[in-house]
């Protein structure tokens, strides 16, 4: 029962964000209503919109969608090298429970599926990273919970 219901609610944020054009950093907070409501034919049919890798907006896996990410494969931010570049590919759930930090990060451009450069890193452990033409800076904690792909 709570496969189906992650499953319903990142499908859901789908929904809202890619067919309704809800805004990123509200996707969450309003799939927790539909995730509810959701039958087995409108998952199918949300499945058949979606384009790319079958993840919420976010960047989590939708359970039982299939997948070309290996998971395994990624790391968080803050384990990336000054100078190395990365496609962004998952916020962990934690992150999607603060709606002003996915606004920060939607502001930002730290979305999935952008790339992402590490320019510095602080002794306090502030990374600063070009994202789309232009810096920002992120605190240890959420480091730990933006996840990029290598390249």
């Amino acid at each position: 029962m709570a496969e189906t219901l992650v499953r319903r609610h990142r499908l859901a944020e789908r929904m809202l964000t890619d067919i309704l054009g809800i805004p990123w950093h509200l996707c969450h907070e309003q799939a927790e209503d539909w995730e509810k409501v959701m039958t087995t034919e409108v998952e199918d049919a949300i499945l058949a919109k979606l384009e790319g890798e079958a993840t919420c907006p976010h960047g989590n896996p939708i359970p039982g969608a299939p997948s070309s990410i290996r998971w395994s494969d990624l790391k968080p931010v803050a384990a990336m090298e000054a100078g190395e570049t990365a496609r962004l590919t998952r916020l962990l759930e934690d992150i999607e429970l603060d709606g002003e930090v996915l606004k920060y990060l939607e502001e930002h451009r730290l979305m999935p599926g952008y790339d992402i450069k590490l320019v510095d890193v602080a002794p306090d452990g502030t990374r600063t990273f070009e994202v789309d033409g232009s810096r920002v800076a992120l605190g240890q904690k959420l480091a730990d919970n933006l996840w990029v792909l290598p390249g």
